[in-house]
C-alpha cells in the first residue's frame, strides 16, 4: 500500500495535460489516497434539516452586542424592547460562563449578528432553528436564528427568550445532538439565569410523571429534562453550571467524510465518562437521584430536600406514589406500574409505619420484566419527614428483588423506589425499547 501511495503522489506531480492522456488516474490516486485515510464506523446522525426565516423586518437592534429583534407591524414596541432587553441579558450571561456565541450567520437575516424573531402561531412557544452547516468550521456547526411567540405572559417572556435562544446556541455548536438534549438543556440554563424553568416549564411534568426517560422520553420533547442536569449540576459543580457546559463541549466532533454527522459521543456518553472521571459513577447517580427528586415540589418535603434546585420547584412539581398503603393494610399485591417505567424513570410506593408495633419488619418483593437492571431502595422517613435511613438492593439484570427492612423506633413511613436502569445507556436520537413494567409484593411481620 505504501508503494501505490508513492506512486499516486508521483504520478498527481505530472502535468495536467499529461494527467488527462491516462484514463482513469485522477480516480485511481484519489482512491489509493482515500484508502489510506480512517473511516468513522460509528452511528450518525442527519443534520439538521434549515428552517426558513420568518419574513419580518427588524423591529431593534442592540447598541452593546451583536442581537437583533425582528417582528410584525402588530407587535406592542413594549414587548419588542422587553425582548431585547431580556436577549442582551442572556447573551452577555452565557457568554460570560463561557458558553461562547453562535455561529455567524453571515447576513442571512440582514443584520450583522443574532437574530430573534416575534412570530406567533407555531406549535412551540419558545424554539431555535437551524440554518444550513457551515462548511467552515473545524467541529461540525450550523448557524442559527431564535424564535419565541409574542403572546407569551409578560412575566414569562424573559425565561422564553432565554430558552429559544440557548436553543439555537446549543444547536450551533453540536448540530449532532438530539433535539431532546437541546431543550433540556436551554430549559436549565433558562432556569439558571430568570428562576423559571424555561419557557413552559415542562419539568412539572416530569415531577408528575415520574415513570419518563430523563431525557429521550421527558415531558415537553425533553425540555422536563432540565431537573435532572440540575441535579448533575449540584452534585458535580455546585450549581455554577459549568459541568453541564464542559460535557457538551466533550461530545462535540467534526465530520470530515461520508453522509450524515458522527453521533458519537452523544451527550450520555460525555456525561458517563465525565461523572467517572470525577470518581463518581452514573448508575449510582440514577438511584440517588430517584430518592432525591421524591423530596422536591410539595411544600411538607421540600424541607428535606438534599439539593437546591429540588427545593426551587413549584409546589405543582411534586412526584406521586404508584401505590399508598398503610400497616393494616399489608400484605398487600400491587397491580402492575402502568405506564410502563422508561430507561432512567422511576416508580414510588408509600407505607405508613407510624401504627406498626416496635420492632416490625417490612419486606419487599420487587418482581420486574425482563430485559433490564432494576433498582430498589427503601427510605425509612422520620415523624418530620426526613430521611432517617435507606437500604438498597444492588442493581442486576435477574428482574427479581428483596428487602427486609426493620422499622425503627421512630420510622412512621417507608418509600420504595423503583427503578428501570436499562440494559444500556440510553441514546436520545432512537426510541428505546427496554420499556418494562414490574409489581411489588409487600408484607408485614409485627415484632415482640
Amino acid at each position: 500500500m505504501f508503494r501505490a501511495l508513492l506512486i499516486a503522489a508521483g504520478l498527481c506531480l505530472l502535468p495536467a495535460a499529461a494527467r488527462a492522456q491516462i484514463p482513469g488516474l485522477e480516480e485511481w490516486s484519489e482512491a489509493i489516497v482515500m484508502g489510506m485515510n480512517s473511516r468513522w464506523e460509528g452511528p450518525r446522525v442527519d443534520p439538521p434539516a434549515p428552517s426558513p426565516r420568518p419574513a419580518l423586518p427588524v423591529a431593534a437592534e442592540s447598541l452593546i452586542a451583536p442581537i437583533s429583534v425582528h417582528a410584525g407591524p402588530g407587535v406592542d414596541p413594549e414587548l419588542v424592547a422587553g425582548a431585547l432587553s431580556a436577549l442582551e441579558g442572556t447573551f452577555a450571561a452565557l457568554e460570560r460562563e463561557g458558553w461562547g456565541q453562535p455561529v455567524s450567520d453571515g447576513g442571512r437575516g440582514g443584520t450583522g449578528g443574532f437574530d430573534l424573531y416575534l412570530v406567533s402561531g407555531r406549535a412551540e412557544r419558545a424554539s431555535g432553528e437551524p440554518d444550513p452547516s457551515v462548511a467552515w468550521s473545524f467541529l461540525d456547526a450550523v448557524s442559527s436564528f431564535a424564535v419565541v411567540d409574542p403572546t407569551v405572559e409578560p412575566d414569562a417572556l424573559e425565561a422564553c427568550v432565554a430558552d429559544a435562544y440557548a436553543q439555537a446556541l446549543l444547536l450551533a455548536t453540536d448540530p449532532a445532538e438530539a433535539r431532546a438534549w437541546r431543550r433540556a438543556t436551554a430549559s436549565f440554563l433558562a432556569w439558571r439565569l430568570t428562576g423559571r424553568w424555561g419557557c413552559e416549564e415542562r419539568v412539572i411534568d416530569q415531577q408528575r410523571e415520574p415513570w419518563r426517560s430523563w431525557i429521550g422520553g421527558a415531558a415537553g420533547d425533553g425540555a422536563g429534562g432540565a431537573l435532572f442536569l440540575a441535579m448533575l449540576s449540584s452534585r458535580h459543580d455546585r450549581d455554577t453550571g459549568s459541568f453541564v457546559r464542559d460535557v457538551w463541549q466533550l461530545a462535540r466532533q467534526r465530520t470530515w467524510e461520508g453522509d450524515g454527522l458522527r453521533a458519537s459521543p452523544d451527550l450520555w456518553e460525555a456525561i458517563e465518562a465525565a461523572v467517572e472521571k470525577a470518581g463518581d459513577d452514573l448508575i449510582e447517580t440514577i438511584e440517588d437521584f430517584a430518592v432525591a427528586r421524591w423530596f422536591g415540589g410539595d411544600p411538607s418535603r421540600e424541607g428535606h430536600a438534599a439539593l437546591p434546585p429540588l427545593r426551587a420547584l413549584p409546589p405543582e412539581a411534586t412526584a406521586p406514589a404508584h401505590v399508598e398503603l398503610s400497616w393494616d393494610d399489608l400484605p398487600e399485591h400491587t397491580r402492575p406500574v402502568d405506564p410502563p417505567i422508561e430507561p432512567f424513570g422511576t416508580a414510588y410506593a408509600r407505607v405508613d409505619t407510624s401504627e406498626a408495633p416496635p420492632g416490625s419488619v417490612l419486606r419487599i418483593w420487587m418482581r420486574g420484566e425482563y430485559g433490564v437492571r432494576w433498582s430498589v431502595v427503601a427510605v425509612r422517613r422520620g415523624r418530620e419527614g426526613r430521611e432517617l435511613t435507606r437500604l438498597s438492593a444492588p442493581p442486576r439484570n435477574e428482574p427479581r428483588s428483596y428487602l427486609v427492612l426493620e422499622l425503627l423506633d421512630d420510622t412512621d413511613e417507608v418509600l420504595v423506589a423503583v427503578t428501570n436502569l436499562s440494559s444500556r445507556l440510553p441514546d436520545a436520537d432512537e426510541p428505546d425499547e427496554n420499556v418494562r413494567s414490574f409489581h411489588l409484593i409487600l408484607s408485614e411481620h409485627a415484632g415482640e
